[in-house]
């Protein structure tokens, strides 16, 4: 009878201990995992879930990718957003300079001498002239004469640009611009002529792009290398 009640206090007390060496498992186990998780990583999370769900994105997604390619304009131009300020104008300098970028390109149109190109250019070139522009370029470089001629192949140029300069940007806008260059004209059966011509233009800016409004040549109109007019 003692040695059962002994044997029950042993087997108690083994199981208390057991039961005891559990709990004090557990709790370092507790211990050791909070110890080893980062703090802030739930503090991140939960920032990340907060932006994401006040910019209407999943958490995670990169905010760079939804705007890429928006807000650009041809050419790399930054577009103003909605209600956004409007660009920055030219400024007379920006403008002086694209004005004579335009008339080295009509140049290359309006002094076309060639018999399968002259017609085609010199119609495009006066396209972008003003009446009183017109009038005075046709008298001097494109007379039915010399369109003519310049068709039938029977005489042939062409012109090469040496200078073009803006002279002043003028109150309204418009801005004088100075072109020289040299003119080789060539008739058949006689051999080349160059001919140094200063070439002066008033440009201005209008609604549907950039317009010469003027033009006189100082050095007076085309001679002929054939003296034949």
């Amino acid at each position: 009878m003692l040695v059962d009640i002994i044997r029950a206090i042993l087997e108690r007390v083994l199981r208390d201990k057991l039961l005891l060496g559990l709990i004090i498992i557990g709790i370092l186990g507790i211990f050791v995992t909070g110890a080893n998780k980062d703090p802030g990583k739930d503090r991140l999370v939960s920032n990340q879930e907060e932006e994401a769900t006040n910019s209407g994105q999943k958490p995670g997604q990169h905010q760079g990718q939804a705007g890429a390619g928006q807000g650009q304009r041809p050419g790399g131009q930054p577009q103003p957003a909605q209600g956004g300020p409007s660009p920055p104008a030219e400024t007379p300098q920006q403008t002086a300079s694209i004005a004579c970028e335009f008339i080295k390109w009509w140049l290359t149109k309006a002094m076309d001498y060639q018999q399968t190109t002259a017609v085609a250019a010199h119609k495009e070139a006066l396209s972008w002239m003003k009446p009183p522009a017109t009038e005075a370029f046709v008298q001097l470089f494109w007379s039915d004469e010399l369109a003519a001629q310049v068709e039938s192949g029977a005489r042939t140029g062409s012109f090469q640009t040496s200078m073009v300069s803006p002279l002043a940007v003028n109150p309204d806008g418009s801005i004088p611009i100075r072109a020289i260059g040299v003119l080789v004209l060539q008739d058949t059966g006689y051999p080349p002529k160059s001919q140094p011509l200063e070439l002066n233009f008033l440009v201005k800016k209008e609604a549907q792009g950039y317009r010469i409004v003027n033009f006189y040549s100082q050095a007076g109109e085309i001679s002929y290398p054939g003296g034949v007019r």
